[in-house]
């Protein structure tokens, strides 16, 4: 050829048209020998990253041990208060606040004035409960468990609620084996909606307590709470029934209880953090403003418990409820 050697036959096969080659299966290919070569390749033993698991432990008891050191020492009350039948009424529900440890914290009584306006009254006061074979001089106080139970005194400046444990137990002294059977409602609530009080809206807890009248009854009168402006978190039922006449009768007293644990949100109440200071009429004096959980402490972080019965007042009848509460606070007194 001109322009150089002549290819050979071999080469015409080779490169030209020559025999076609038989079709693979694309599995028969060798598609995938850059990822097989891989996969046989020797590989360092994997190992989990150096992790010193105990001083992270530590680490983070301590930590929340300078949390809890900042929110004050742990503290406890053992409390309680009886409330005569005469109070147990449909129409006129008990209120108290949950989350309100001070002093000031009572179990009011609701009512209704000539002019149709709801009131509150505080009508019981919280009393330690001593151990009761301490107080039947059973046993000396250095034996007694509860000996310190009322040595705890919560902070009226700021403290930060743990927990509550309340009982309610109902009894019923009535020697009539024809008695209507009752219930006892308890509701723990918060509000929702809150509107400023003005002459004409007066709806926040406890002052509107008489509004919420009538949910232990079973007519159509029974009353119901209005989700628009409630959270209810649970409901609780004393039931006295026939069946529980005819029982327990013969031991001359009828009995009722429930119960509930509440655990309260890791956060501190200030009920009077600032301590300011008013002026009297000769000057300042520097006497302590009065306020109190009521007037310092924002509705939407109150708790309240509302009692309602279907009775209408009966002095055969009462209520005593036990809780035992806990909090940490700075400048309460600890036993």
């Amino acid at each position: 050829m001109a322009y150089g050697k002549a290819r050979s036959y071999a080469s015409r096969r080779k490169y030209g048209r020559g025999k076609r080659k038989a079709y693979k299966p694309p599995s028969a290919r060798k598609t995938n020998v850059p990822i097989a070569r891989t996969l046989k390749r020797k590989r360092a033993p994997q190992t989990r990253p150096a992790r010193n698991t105990r001083a992270l432990y530590q680490l983070s008891r301590q930590v929340k041990s300078l949390q809890l050191a900042r929110a004050g020492s742990y503290q406890k009350s053992y409390q309680y208060v009886e409330v005569a039948g005469t109070q147990l009424k449909k129409l006129h529900p008990l209120i108290f606040t949950l989350n309100d440890f001070t002093v000031y914290g009572h179990v009011m009584t609701s009512s209704i004035d000539a002019s149709g306006v709801p009131q509150v009254t505080s009508t019981y006061t919280w009393q330690a409960v001593q151990d009761p074979m301490y107080q039947a001089n059973l046993t000396a106080p250095q034996f007694s468990y509860w000996a310190n139970a009322k040595d705890d005194y919560v902070s009226d400046i700021q403290y930060r609620p743990i927990q509550a444990t309340l009982t309610f137990d109902v009894f019923d002294n009535s020697s009539s084996f024809n008695e209507p059977e009752f219930w006892v409602r308890v509701d723990v609530v918060k509000q929702r909606k809150i509107i400023a009080q003005t002459p004409t809206h007066n709806l926040n807890l406890p002052w509107n307590a008489s509004a919420l009248g009538n949910m232990a009854t079973q007519g159509i009168e029974k009353n119901r709470w209005n989700k628009e402006y409630f959270s209810v978190i649970m409901t609780k039922w004393i039931k006295i029934t026939k069946e529980d006449f005819g029982n327990q009768h013969k031991q001359g007293v009828l009995h009722g209880r429930t119960s509930f644990k509440f655990n309260f949100p890791a956060k501190t109440l200030k009920v009077d953090a600032d301590q300011k200071l008013y002026p009297s009429a000769a000057g300042v004096d520097g006497t302590p403003l009065t306020q109190d959980f009521e007037t310092n402490i924002p509705q939407r972080d109150k708790v309240f418990v509302v009692i309602n019965s279907s009775l209408d007042g009966d002095s055969n009848h009462k209520m005593i409820i036990r809780r035992f509460i806990s909090w940490r606070d700075l400048n309460g007194v600890a036993a």
